[in-house]
């Protein structure tokens, strides 16, 4: 871990804090739609077939000027809009809000998400890439189960906008780390 430049730990340090935040939310949006909102089964199928759609369109449109102009940007793009939308997810209040506050969530994503992705091959020196993806898919995995739990008992004690109210607060401190502290790598690993 010492031989980790700074810029990389707090890349982690934020991806993590990150995944917490995704788990407390993630699995809750249709309780939140369907349960607190009452739109029916088949407005939230609609919704999420319009999210998938606006998610891979948005991808395929950020990938390459990602690699042009500096991944670090998209990634603070997304990291400092991403909070916002999970904050205005709790104030919908019907059909229509739902379906733009959670296209608006899935577009922030999406705008740092090959950027993120590239960044971490940037940073992982490529002797260690292998040991290294393992180990932070089990720890995503762990935070992630975690935050799900978490959401859950927030849901239960709170209601239900109460998982992305926390979400949101981890995702700004995430963002804040960030900021300070991602920089485009002097030397992208091969």
């Amino acid at each position: 871990m010492d031989s980790l430049s700074r810029p990389f730990k707090a890349f982690l340090l934020a991806d993590f804090i990150f995944t917490i935040a995704l788990g407390l939310g993630d699995p809750y949006y249709v309780t939140y739609a369907t349960e607190g909102v009452k739109l029916s089964a088949s407005q939230w199928g609609f919704i999420t077939s319009l999210v998938l759609l606006a998610h891979c369109a948005t991808l395929l449109m950020v990938a390459g000027p990602s690699d042009r102009v500096g991944r670090v940007k998209f990634v603070l793009a997304s990291m400092i809009s991403w909070p916002v939308t999970y904050i205005l997810y709790t104030y919908t209040g019907g059909f229509l809000a739902v379906m733009v506050v959670r296209i608006a969530i899935t577009l922030s994503a999406a705008v740092g998400q090959p950027a993120w992705s590239a960044l971490f091959v940037d940073y992982c020196p490529k002797e260690h890439r292998g040991r290294f993806n393992a180990l932070t898919t089990v720890m995503w995995s762990m935070l992630y189960g975690g935050g799900n739990y978490i959401g859950g008992v927030l849901i239960q004690s709170y209601g239900f906008g109460a998982p992305f109210r926390v979400a949101a607060a981890f995702m700004a401190i995430g963002a804040v780390i960030a900021v300070f502290t991602l920089k485009e790598p002097e030397n992208r690993e091969e």
